[in-house]
């Protein structure tokens, strides 16, 4: 670090003279970035202006996009409704042929069911731990003729000790033939599940409370059967199926293959199964009944495939049987097979569907998509279905839409450019986007000969002004009388679409629009060539300023090494006259 110390011989500010002096060679490199911030403000107005071009595009794109076909086609856009929604809705295209049908729908689409017929898992016996069946530990609180009795239910307490802990206070615990709780006081009365209950083997069982010819509540019976086996069950535990024990191995469902090992749950396998997007059922496990159930995902008279594989899983379950994976045989009796949905469109013609959904292809409606939710009712008199309408027509929300799209994007352009061409604009005096401006604003404005019956923007509610006052070709913003636009579209869609798009060679008002825009915008366009210039000349600018704040280092430097040099020079003269002083003094002292 170099410590300077200003004028120390001379006396002179010399610091405060080189600062001055670099200032005004400052002056340039000062010009030169205020001229290089207001190329920047003006290149982003043309980015700002490029990226309100490509909205107008896409705007316009919306609109002419019709000449590209039926799909993209707005004057084209249909809607359907319906007399009921909750018998059925329907989707429609731009294909769909505007016109009204009577639909009946005599049969909706249903789900193949596949389950077991009897029963798979085994009803508990004395050995089934009451944990297992979720039961928890504490005290429970039974009354035989009003006197209190308190039964301690613990930990790994099985069936067998519970039954001799009723039987300890005067109570018969049993299973019965359809595996549900019986508890019995003979004639005594009983009352049992009280709000002090530390254990919850009232509530889990859900009994329910029996009288007897005297009206005494004698008996609970559990309001179901109670199984051995529950979600949290590990599936290859010994005893918890009628059909034996489940073999731990593979099995296939639809074309999707599952695993069984030592640690599966019958909650994890049915997890597996429905968080499978591939699988081609859900599966649930009815704990009333002891069985699972697999519902197709696929609508129709149609079954689920089901195929053992190295488990025995499906064979327990009742879906198969067989010893191996090529002898596996599936139990069509175990599946209740959905049905076809029908229909009867317009009296006479009657449509099956495997699904709810029916496609054009199905029902021979081009474009049109039948939504079914219900059957349809039938007339109280003659017992026939009520049929309901189909109504397909004109919908102009998606084209007025995009004609409004197409009104803010313009104006917003025209805006800008209005703004940035006039005097103390960014791009005042530029001749070519000057002649851009000009050029979409009479594409817009022009007469347009199309052979129809209109030719101005304005003759189909597109206008120059606000509604209700008189059209002014000058007016930058346009406006839309919707009521008047609609009202021509009813009237006359063809010539309105001329007008806009045109058709064979000609592209219409709106045609020959979206042809300047997209030159503009084009690699090879005004905002590309101009943006690429701008660039350049920012580049140029960081070189220019670059040097000649080098120059200026080089200058300050240069003052202040001459004027280091001077005050060493005036420095080494104030020696010597102090010498010299010192010497005559001398040589007088000695005289």
């Amino acid at each position: 670090m170099t410590i300077s110390f200003s004028g120390l011989a001379s006396g002179l500010d010399t610091d405060t003279w080189v600062s001055q002096l670099v200032s005004i060679k400052q002056i340039s490199v000062t010009n030169l970035e205020n001229e290089k911030s207001k190329l920047q403000e003006t290149s982003s107005t043309v980015t700002k202006l490029q990226m309100s071009f490509n909205s107008l595009r896409n705007s316009l794109e919306k609109i002419t996009d019709a000449k590209l076909g039926t799909y993209y086609d707005l004057f084209q856009s249909k809607q359907a409704t319906t007399t009921d929604e909750n018998i059925f809705t329907a989707t429609v295209s731009n294909s769909a042929v505007s016109s009204k049908y009577s639909i009946v729908v005599s049969q909706l689409a249903t789900n193949t069911v596949a389950y077991p017929k009897d029963r798979i898992a085994n009803y508990i016996d004395d050995d089934t731990t009451l944990s297992s069946l979720g039961v928890t530990k504490g005290n429970l609180l039974v009354y035989i003729n009003g006197v209190k009795n308190e039964i301690e239910v613990e930990d790994g307490d099985t069936f067998a000790d519970i039954k001799e802990k009723f039987q300890n206070i005067g109570v018969n615990c049993d299973i019965n033939e359809n595996g549900q709780i019986v508890l019995n006081a003979d004639d005594n009365e009983l009352a049992m599940g009280t709000t002090s209950d530390e254990s919850n083997f009232a509530s889990v069982f859900g009994f329910e409370k029996i009288r007897d010819e005297n009206d005494v509540i004698t008996t609970y019976k559990s309001a179901n059967s109670v199984y051995k086996v529950n979600l949290n069950s590990k599936l290859t535990e010994s005893g918890l199926f009628a059909g034996g024990d489940i073999t731990a191995g593979t099995f296939t469902i639809g074309n999707r293959k599952y695993s069984v090992t030592e640690e599966t749950t019958l909650k994890s396998l049915i997890n597996a199964i429905n968080a499978d997007t591939n699988s081609a059922v859900s599966a649930s496990w009815n704990a009333k009944e002891g069985k699972l159930y697999l519902t197709s995902k696929i609508e129709g008279e149609s079954y689920i495939n089901i195929e053992r594989g190295s488990s025995n899983v499906t064979n327990i379950f009742g879906f198969t049987s067989g010893d191996g994976a090529e002898s596996s045989l599936m139990n069509i009796k175990s599946q209740n097979l959905g049905k076809n949905a029908e229909i009867i469109i317009d009296g006479d013609k009657t449509v099956i569907s495997t699904t709810n959904t029916v496609t054009s292809e199905i029902s021979g409606l081009t474009g049109v998509t039948l939504n079914l939710k219900g059957v349809s009712k039938k007339d109280d008199e003659t017992g026939n279905p009520h049929a309901e309408d189909l109504t397909v027509e004109f919908d102009s929300t998606k084209l007025v839409d995009a004609v409004n799209d197409f009104i803010e994007s313009y104006n917003d352009v025209m805006s800008q450019l209005d703004k940035a061409t006039s005097y103390g604009g960014g791009l005042f005096g530029d001749t070519s986007i000057s002649s851009i401006k000009r050029s979409i604003r009479n594409a817009v404005m022009s007469n347009f000969e199309s052979g129809g019956s209109y030719s101005l923007l304005s003759s189909v509610g597109i206008r120059t002004a606000e509604i209700g006052t008189k059209d002014d070709s000058d007016f930058t913003s346009l406006t839309l009388d919707e009521d008047k636009f609609k009202e021509v579209l009813n009237e006359d869609m063809d010539n309105v679409k001329k007008l806009l798009i045109g058709e064979k060679g000609d592209s219409g008002l709106l045609g020959s629009t979206e042809t300047l825009i997209e030159n503009a915008v084009a690699s090879d366009g005004y905002f590309i060539n101009k943006l690429e210039t701008f660039e350049k000349q920012l580049s140029d600018y960081d070189s220019r300023i670059t040097t000649v704040k080098e120059r200026v280092s080089a200058y300050k430097s240069k003052l202040e090494s001459q004027f280091a040099s001077m005050e060493k020079a005036i420095s080494a003269m104030q020696s010597s006259f102090s010498t010299l002083n010192n010497y005559l003094a001398q040589a007088s002292n000695n005289s």
